[in-house]
């Protein structure tokens, strides 16, 4: 059995900034709050099954897909370490020990987008 899925989350979240964490780098963590609104559809299932789409249609969506969801909410759901750059693997007359990073002064939501501005060290 194959079947083709299309799913859409909506969530209350928050992308935030970790400054200095124990690995000495900073980081973007992701943290969702609340599933505000989803949607769930499948869109192509093997042949023969399908008299079965609307049967696996409710299970899926309420014994994977409610639980999967629930399991989001809460703690931070992921973190981004920001990565330094080696800069001797760049340039020639740079020495191993230099890297290039960023340190971070603000995350925004501009145009749509999440925009991370900081200072290049």
């Amino acid at each position: 059995l194959k079947l083709g899925l299309f799913a859409s989350v909506e969530a209350e979240a928050e992308i935030d900034m970790l400054f200095d964490n124990n690995a000495g780098a900073n980081e973007v963590i992701l943290q969702v709050y609340g599933i505000t609104d989803q949607a769930f559809e499948i869109v192509s299932i093997s042949p023969g099954w399908e008299d079965a789409k609307d049967e696996f249609q409710v299970l899926i969506e309420e014994a994977l897909l409610d639980g999967l969801l629930e399991g989001l909410v809460g703690d931070a759901l992921t973190s981004f370490p920001l990565p330094s750059i080696d800069l001797s693997g760049l340039v020639a007359d740079v020495e191993s020990s230099e890297n290039l990073n960023l340190d971070l002064e603000s995350l925004l939501r501009q145009g749509g987008y999440s925009v991370l501005y900081g200072e290049l060290e």
